[in-house]
């Protein structure tokens, strides 16, 4: 499913006055998918971390070996904290009794524990992509994974730059449904958007094209092609083109994580290709993270707002609403590829 709109005054969104408007309404529900629990930066080689995923504590290690696992935090033995725990070789160590637990669950007790053979650690699919390490939340094997995108391992480009965690008390869906949603673009740009957004299976792509100031010496023109990789994990390439001169070609990442008590915590990373100026690209990612934090603080008072289960109304003026809608409840039912 496609649909495309141009929006430069939201004044035009009224759906009550619209023929062949449909009303529906979306659940607060996580939906099966990839969601981020840490950064690859952040987790090196016999690294453990504390991570929480929709209310569950978990522990996230990498062992000598690269590998990355994630296991429900209190250990199979007696529930002590896991992430209290050390690394060696490819096992996460108890700190209470040595039980050893690997990146499936599997675990090896030394020989003065009895019954360990019969333990296991719950753990999660892991997937390493784009700066994510990432846990698959569903029933089954995962279905499908985000794209790779090469430039993030290209030693011309800048690694990402990453934004500290924010946590919001509000929808999960909200943050996708804004990638569509042009009206509530005008008024936070102050800007003339062109979407073309479709589906396909479990991402959904917006291609945007964001017009400021135009007609003047400082018109900026901005095109993004985005994918939502499920509910949890956002791609983007980007540039910026100043007066038709385009500029700042970069690739941003952002996860939004559900932590439970509908609690939703969001991580922006920004990365772009080397200047020759030293010093110049990291001062440029830092402005452009900020900036793009502050955008996402300006909003916080009315996401918070919003009602868990939100109403949405599509029709003619805003039919990329309705591509939205389709995929989410794909999502919330689990339809794959």
């Amino acid at each position: 499913m496609r649909a495309s709109t141009t929006q430069s005054d939201p004044s035009l969104v009224d759906p009550g006055d619209a023929a062949g408007v449909r009303v529906e309404t979306v659940a607060d529900v996580v939906p099966p998918g990839w969601y981020a629990v840490a950064q690859s930066a952040d987790l090196g080689r016999g690294d453990v971390q504390r991570a929480v995923f929709d209310g569950q504590a978990l522990v996230v290690f990498r062992g000598d070996d690269g590998a990355v696992g994630i296991l429900h935090a209190p250990c199979p033995h007696r529930g002590a904290d896991l992430s209290l725990g050390r690394v060696r070789g490819r096992h996460l160590v108890c700190g209470f009794h040595g039980l050893r637990v690997s990146a499936d669950g599997a675990c090896h007790g030394p020989d003065a524990l009895d019954g360990c053979a019969d333990l296991n650690a719950q753990s999660w699919p892991v997937l390493e992509r784009n700066g994510l390490v990432c846990l698959w939340h569903g029933d089954g094997p995962p279905a499908w994974e985000p794209e790779a995108y090469p430039e993030l391992l290209d030693p011309a480009w800048a690694p990402l730059c990453w934004s500290e965690p924010m946590v919001f008390d509000a929808p999960l869906s909200v943050f996708s449904l804004d990638a569509v949603d042009e009206a509530h673009g005008w008024l936070l740009h102050q800007a003339r958007f062109e979407l073309d957004a479709v589906q396909e299976g479990p991402v959904l792509r917006v291609a945007q094209c964001i017009r400021r100031g135009e007609g003047t010496m400082r018109e900026l023109v901005g095109r993004l092609d985005v994918a939502w990789w499920g509910a949890g994990i956002v791609t983007y390439r980007g540039t910026l083109a100043w007066l038709g001169r385009p500029l700042w070609p970069h690739v941003y990442v952002q996860s939004c994580t559900p932590v439970g008590d509908g609690r939703v915590a969001v991580r922006i990373g920004i990365a772009m290709r080397r200047s020759r100026v030293p010093g110049w690209t990291a001062s440029l990612l830092r402005r452009f993270v900020d900036e793009a934090v502050e955008g996402y603080e300006a909003h916080r008072a009315v996401w918070e707002s919003l009602p868990r289960t939100q109403r949405l109304a599509f029709g003619p003026r805003q039919p990329q609403l309705g591509v939205w809608h389709g995929w989410f409840c794909d999502l919330q039912a689990g339809v794959g590829p």
